[in-house]
């Protein structure tokens, strides 16, 4: 049903991103996002009968939103970030996960419960082309809280976040130009 709201996205020439009922729309001015946010509103509920949440949509700047975990940074030539907000949850999953470890091997802690996590949030956030280091400086310090000291071993979560902060990995050309074009203007997003 909502491959028509593409549809008709394309169709307006509006550049957008849309992941299942999430949709941010990316305009010039924030006098355009506001008519295009009416709009599109009218053209959901009227037209496709969805209910729009208005309490979740709203224009505002690409640097200020956050889809899917990810936002932009600010200025002319604007990037992929993983915002403060979405590495904070993480922080908050890793302490309740050191917490229930307590008193388990602290080996298989590491390789069954806290590298798989690590290994997923590192995985997901590889488009990010800014670096995160204050998740890879808090698992450091954090480490002892784990169990986890200076001289041992298992100092796991640091080499996973490290290995983030400096992977190689270059996000696909539609990244570029959604990242290009969101630096430009607001964005009108609508959760349905």
């Amino acid at each position: 049903m909502l491959d028509d709201l593409d549809k008709e996205l394309e169709k307006r020439g509006h550049s957008f991103c849309r992941y299942a009922d999430d949709c941010n729309i990316y305009v010039a001015t924030q006098h355009s996002g506001e008519r295009v946010l009416a709009s599109i509103t009218n053209y959901l509920e009227t037209k496709l009968k969805l209910k729009v949440n208005h309490l979740k949509s709203a224009v505002d700047r690409p640097s200020r939103r956050i889809f899917l975990g990810y936002s932009f940074t600010g200025g002319k030539h604007s990037r992929i970030r993983v915002p403060k907000e979405t590495t904070q949850k993480m922080k908050s999953k890793l302490r309740l996960l050191c917490r229930k470890g307590r008193g388990r091997n602290l080996r298989r802690f590491i390789a069954e419960t806290l590298n798989p996590v690590l290994r997923g949030w590192t995985n997901y956030f590889r488009l990010s082309q800014t670096k995160t280091s204050s998740l890879g400086n808090w698992t450091n310090g954090y480490g002892t809280a784990c169990g986890v000291s200076s001289g041992d071993s298992g100092n796991v979560p640091t080499l996973a976040t490290r290995s983030w902060c400096n992977s190689g990995s270059r996000p696909n050309a539609h990244v570029k130009a959604a990242s290009t074009d969101a630096g430009r203007g607001s964005t009108a997003e609508h959760p349905t």
